[in-house]
Parts: structure tokens; sequence; C-alpha cells
């Protein structure tokens, strides 16, 4: 089920953003001047293989689970080109026939069959591993945080297929 998140790429280069990023943010409403990111160029794991909808993933269970990051930021609406829509609950980007150059453009690609549109493994699955293995965590702390995270994991989950 589709969810209103949208992915987007620059309207010009930035330096605020990595290039190839995933960059997604819930639908703003059509009078928005400005809107709220969240994304991901892992540039702190660059030796992983990642394609754009697994950078797309993980900024969008950001998003979703409110979790604090340096990797957001309001920028102006007219910056962002709308070049998607992201399917959270199956991890799969829904381009926009007319966005394809763009997002061509922003990741690199060479082809349309190289932008990387499905999650390698859902980010849902290995956040709920981690969070799962870490409630048991003999620091009641670490343990307690965890399955707080745990718990709105699934409830995001849950809302999500509805």
């Amino acid at each position: 089920m589709l969810t209103d998140l949208t992915v987007y790429v620059p309207a010009s280069p930035t330096q605020l953003i990595a290039s190839a990023s995933g960059i997604v943010a819930h639908t703003p409403p059509p009078a928005a001047e400005r809107v709220t990111v969240y994304y991901e160029g892992d540039i702190y794991r660059p030796t992983l293989p990642v394609d754009f909808a697994d950078r797309v993933d993980r900024a969008a269970g950001r998003l979703l689970e409110s979790y604090p990051t340096v990797a957001r930021a309001s920028l102006p609406v007219d910056s962002l080109i709308a070049v998607a829509d992201y399917d959270a609950a199956n991890g799969v980007v829904h381009p926009y026939d007319d966005a394809l150059a763009a997002m061509i453009d922003w990741t690199g690609a060479a082809t349309p069959d190289e932008l990387g549109l499905v999650t390698h493994s859902n980010g849902y699955h290995t956040r709920l591993h981690e969070f799962t293995a870490a409630s048991a965590s003999s620091n009641p702390a670490t343990a307690r945080y965890a399955q707080g995270q745990l718990a709105r994991l699934q409830a995001n989950r849950a809302s999500l297929a509805r």
C-alpha cells in the first residue's frame, strides 16, 4: 500500500545533501512553501552495496519513526523535484514517468534499470531484528529503549498496512 511519502531530488546542485542520496518527505499540502525532508547518502558506509531504494528506505525509516538525525532539513518546496512515491511497507520506489531523467541525473545511473527501485532487504526487517535483540539487553536502559522502539516500529508497520 502506498503511503503519503514522496521521493525528491534537488532542482539544482546542493552542498547540503550528498549526490545520489535518497530524499523523502510526507507529501506536503498544495500551498506549502517548505517541506521537511529526511535523506540518506550512505556516506559513512560507502563499501556496502546500496541502491537508491535502500537509501530512500533508510531516510523513510527515520521519518516514520521520528528518529533524531542531522540528515533532515526544511527546504523550500520549489528547490525540490518530486520524482516518485515511496511504498514503505514493501520497500518500493514508484517513479513518476516524467521524472525518470531527473532521477537518473541525481543518482548517476546509466539507465532506468540501474536505478535500484526495490530495497535489497527492507529496512523494517533490519530494524526489527536489531531492536528485538537489543530489547533482551542486560542493560535496563538499553532494553527499555529498544522495547519502546520495537513497539513504535510495529505500530508504524501496522498503520502502513491499513
